[in-house]
């Protein structure tokens, strides 16, 4: 198999094995088996290979941000984050003189809210159940 169309293939295989789920471990081992066997590609040339690029920054960075995310989506913070977020920016409009600009409009009205009105809110039901 010529060296262009064994590397498109094993790149589909990858993506085919991460569309369905598979842990990325799995996913690159199921490459470098499909590159070995039909590429006739060896697999001590592949890992030592493999071993060079793993060293890189931008390659170890990619399962950690992977990481972060589903610990951010799983415990809950990213909905507290974009709340948090929320009530500091409360509009984002275009600029009206830089065509490439954003206006943002920071506001503390959800604080005012929750710290001065809920008290005398909760204060009024306590008086009314009284």
């Amino acid at each position: 198999m010529e060296p262009v169309t064994l590397a498109v293939v094993s790149l589909a295989v990858l993506m085919l094995l991460l569309s369905f789920g598979v842990p990325i471990v799995f996913c690159f081992s199921g490459a470098l088996a499909f590159m070995s066997i039909v590429g006739g590609v060896t697999m001590k040339g592949m890992m030592m290979w493999g071993l060079q690029q793993i060293l890189s920054p931008t390659l170890l960075c990619i399962p950690l941000f992977i990481y972060a995310g589903s610990l951010m989506s799983e415990s809950g913070i990213a909905k507290y984050l974009l709340e948090f977020v929320d009530v500091f920016v409360g509009r984002i409009r275009p600029d009206l003189t830089d065509p490439n600009g954003l206006c943002l409009w920071c506001c503390g009205d959800q604080v005012r809210k929750g710290a001065a009105t809920n008290c005398v809110q909760i204060a009024e039901l306590l008086i009314q159940n009284a």
